[in-house]
């Protein structure tokens, strides 16, 4: 259908083009008004593909129809298509060479275009892409492998892989230890993988408090364009289990850059599981993450923060995060 479209797109453009250097061309002035008329009717025509029929209507109705019927009006009362040249033209081989030679690039233009990949009136839709994150404590180097396939190779704690385009559809994912083979005695985690769409997902691997196994959270990304150049975006998640083997130990995200200032929470209640996406601009932060309402408790004994809470982090927001307009 779309290979249609083009074919009498192409067409119906050349018969426009045609008809109007005719009309320049034509010594008949009779002649040059029904040229004219011909390419109002091919605009007419080229609205109508474009689903205008109101548009469609007017060219026709308005100019080749009751305008037209005027210039002929008007032409042939003053007897304007008897007047003819009196001097022979000095090149009467031009016109007739420019019009050859302008059909001739279209022709060429347009056989370049049906050959072409500009028979797609949609674009592809993006195939989803997919990362792991290794956020499990204790627990070696991983390879992760989807349907029998492996996808990741040596992911080392606090390491994340990068992201890999696949095609939507449900999967089962595989985590084994890295160089171990894929065996049933050697899977540490099986995981169902559902990917649809463009989607960014990523998925955190991290220790299950309950029973120390190993378990996945998945995050989804933010695809959506930015138009701030000098602002990235950010995803925290809480992938630590909660010391008493609940799902509830809110948590909370601050700048502490300065120390004299008070810090700035750009992350609350935060529980285990979930994710929160803040945008920050470009630059170098030292973000620190805390139990709910313990912030300013941890801001004045800042020197032993790390060893309490081991969740101090430097963050240096450059250009290369800027440019990938995520970071987890």
């Amino acid at each position: 259908m779309v290979g249609t479209e083009l074919a009498l797109f192409i067409m119906i453009g050349a018969l426009s083009i045609l008809a109007a250097v005719m009309m320049l061309i034509s010594e008949n002035a009779v002649h040059s008004a029904l040229f004219l008329i011909i390419n109002f009717a091919c605009v007419a025509f080229l609205y109508l593909m474009l689903n205008a029929p109101f548009l469609f209507a007017v060219q026709i109705t308005v100019y080749a129809g009751a305008i037209m019927v005027l210039f002929l009006f008007v032409i042939m009362l003053m007897g304007a298509e008897r007047v003819l040249p009196q001097e022979t033209q000095r090149f009467p081989w031009l016109a007739p060479a420019t019009l050859g030679v302008t059909m001739v690039i279209l022709f060429v233009a347009g056989l370049a275009i049906i050959r072409s990949d500009l028979d797609t009136s949609e674009p592809e839709p993006a195939e989803p892409i997919f990362r792991f994150v290794h956020a499990a404590a204790g627990t070696d180097a991983v390879d992760v492998y989807i349907d029998g396939e492996k996808v990741v190779s040596d992911l080392l704690y606090r390491e994340a892989s990068d992201f890999e385009e696949f095609p939507a559809g449900s999967y089962t994912a595989q985590v084994v230890p890295h160089e171990a083979e894929l065996l049933p005695e050697n899977i540490v985690l099986e995981t169902p993988v559902f990917l649809a769409g463009n989607g960014v997902l990523s998925y955190v691997l991290t220790a299950d408090a309950a029973n120390g196994a190993v378990q996945t959270l998945q995050v989804e990304g933010r695809i959506d364009p930015n138009d701030e150049k000098d602002i990235a975006r950010l995803t925290v998640v809480h992938a630590i289990p909660c010391a008493d083997g609940s799902t509830s130990c809110p948590i909370e995200v601050a700048d502490i850059t300065e120390p004299g200032d008070d810090p700035m929470v750009l992350v609350k209640s935060l529980d285990y599981g979930q994710a929160a996406h803040f945008e920050i601009k470009e630059g170098e932060y030292t973000l620190a993450t805390y139990p709910q309402g313990h912030i300013r408790a941890a801001i004045d004994e800042r020197g032993d923060t790390d060893e309490k809470l081991d969740l101090d982090a430097l963050v240096q927001v450059d250009k290369k995060v800027v440019e990938q307009n995520t970071a987890v």
